[in-house]
């Protein structure tokens, strides 16, 4: 890992709210200590108390050290039945170590933005036409030419605002690669360079273009099993699956869906974002809207969509005020409560699924938050469920895991784990 990449991390971490960042200090204490060591080291730097700062810088060390030498055991709860008990018994959930350079959600989470993927991959692009005319593209990763028509599709549904290029996504690709699946990216419209034809962006809840698709890769690959893996809000969308396009389980042999670090508590959680990614994730937003903002314009126009006052944006700070001044107005919601509402039908859905479900997270994620209720919630949801399985983590961050002296990361190892158990499942093993 690069020095700059590093500091620039840690700058950031730096930066957090105070508040926000030990807001569930009970499930990571060391960290409540690093956070308050770290502001400390900044007052006595600048107010050239030196002596304390180096105490500081020293006792900051030892946490480190200490953090580090942690192991961090995951904790399972899935659904009480034997398709999901002997799931479970196919994930390794080894302890892992993480990082000393890395052993803090924050700077897991800044690192995984800041970095690219060392490895050189390429994509091929197709675009595809949605519902209404308008346009979204599916990278395909390259060579893969010689893998056999029926190996099954791995359909990756990447973050709020990112595509085939982001770290995270490259990470399991390569990984997926490797054990013999074939894998494309869903790239959201207006996403990745890609330029909107109608005036229809994306949403966690309007699912027309997840289900085209999955039916799109289906049509190319028609014996293929089909597996969903979202990061973020991709984990969010990927959720959103269950319950609601329960038939292509059957019409397009999706087999499975996993949900990293995805979002459960809509209502709330973005008021505990802390500044310095709620204000990257709005610009990126915002920059999306402007970037069409002539689609909208002309449908006003032209009658086919509401008016709204795309002006507003900007003025937008947050993900909160974009959903209302402009995913809200898009897509008929109302206000952004009515938005967030939809998305946590998660909690009555889930149970009515029959596809397999398996979600991980991180207790110090600072962007999907899980405070106590909400993992009551899950707890609940799970018991009655079907076929679900929830892994947490004490550390990881969010999208990260980066682990010690280890080439694949924890949460793509147990992704690909998951994967294969169920292909063994139904009897169809991945060829390699």
């Amino acid at each position: 890992m690069e020095t700059p990449v590093f500091l620039r991390s840690l700058f950031l971490s730096i930066t957090l709210s105070f508040t926000d960042y030990i807001l569930f200090a009970s499930h990571r204490k060391l960290q409540t200590v690093q956070s308050v060591l770290l502001y400390a080291m900044v007052l006595t730097l600048l107010t050239f108390h030196l002596i304390s700062f180096f105490i500081f810088f020293a006792l900051f060390g030892v946490v480190i050290v200490l953090y580090s030498a942690q192991k961090n055991t995951p904790v399972i709860f899935h659904s009480p039945t034997k398709e999901s008990e002997e799931l479970s018994t196919h994930l390794s959930l080894t302890p892992f170590q993480l990082s000393p350079f890395l052993c803090d959600g924050a700077l897991q989470t800044i690192t995984v933005f800041l970095t690219k993927y060392p490895k050189n991959m390429s994509f091929t692009r197709r675009m595809v036409t949605g519902f209404d005319g308008g346009e979204f593209a599916v990278d395909w990763l390259d060579c893969q030419d010689t893998l056999p028509t029926t190996s099954p599709v791995i359909i990756i549904f990447h973050g709020l605002a990112g595509g085939s290029r982001e770290s995270y996504v490259r990470r399991f690709a390569d990984a997926a690669n490797k054990e013999g699946y074939r894998v494309c990216v869903y790239t959201y419209r207006g996403c990745a360079g890609t330029l909107m034809k109608t005036p229809r962006a994306y949403n966690v809840t309007c699912l027309e273009d997840t289900e085209t698709v999955i039916s799109h890769v289906h049509q190319i690959y028609i014996e293929s099993q089909i597996f969903l893996v979202g990061y973020s809000m991709g984990g969010m969308i990927v959720t959103s699956v269950l319950g609601r396009l329960e038939h292509l389980k059957e019409k397009c042999n999706l087999a499975g869906i996993v949900a990293v670090s995805s979002t459960w508590n809509s209502l709330s959680s973005s008021e505990y974002i802390p500044s310095a990614f709620m204000k990257g994730f709005t610009e990126s937003l915002v920059k999306i809207s402007k970037k069409n903002k002539n689609v909208f314009e002309r449908a006003m126009k032209e009658g086919r969509i509401k008016l709204f006052d795309f002006g507003l944006m900007d003025y937008v700070k947050n993900i909160a005020t974009f959903d209302k001044n402009f995913d809200c107005k898009i897509f008929g919601f109302g206000n952004n409560e009515t938005y967030y509402s939809d998305i946590e039908q998660w909690y009555h859905l889930l149970p009515q699924s029959n596809i397999p479900f398996l979600a991980i997270n991180a207790f110090d994620d600072p962007i999907a938050i899980i405070p106590d209720v909400t993992l009551g919630r899950i707890k609940n949801a799970v018991s009655v469920s079907k076929n679900v399985i929830f892994v947490v983590t004490n550390n990881g961050g969010h999208l990260g895991w980066e682990e010690k002296g280890k080439g694949i990361t924890f949460v793509d190892k147990t992704t690909l784990e998951y994967f294969n158990a169920l292909l063994g499942s139904n009897n169809k093993g991945v060829t390699k």
